[in-house]
């Protein structure tokens, strides 16, 4: 993923988390259908391909480090499932870090 597809990348990445985290029928709508509410929010997952959405506790260590959801994603290229953590607690000002530029900072405080 080259600089300007990266910044892309996590900005849609925080979309579906600030979404998730501020719509119910939003989070309904992301484990009906992974792979179509992601498209709305610009991440396409490849005919094809399936979308993971992973919640729960740990999947905020997750996005303590940007380049870790990143690589994770890429890696759908090869297994052809595309993972997304998205963590039941609301971190909405952190998620603002990725879809601004200031990505090089945790999502989430590693205490979380």
């Amino acid at each position: 993923m080259n600089a300007p597809e990266r910044q892309r990348f996590l900005a849609s990445y925080a979309t579906v988390l600030t979404s998730t985290w501020s719509s119910r029928r939003f989070t309904e709508q992301l484990r009906r259908d992974p792979r179509g509410v992601l498209a709305t929010c610009g991440l396409c997952v490849p005919d094809g391909s399936r979308a993971e959405i992973i919640d729960g506790p740990g999947s905020a260590g997750v996005l303590t480090d940007p380049d870790a959801a990143v690589t994770l994603w890429e890696r759908g290229w090869t297994t052809g499932t595309f993972v997304l953590h998205v963590p039941t607690t609301p971190q909405p000002a952190q998620a603002a870090r990725w879809a601004d530029g200031r990505h090089r900072e945790p999502l989430l405080d590693a205490a979380s």
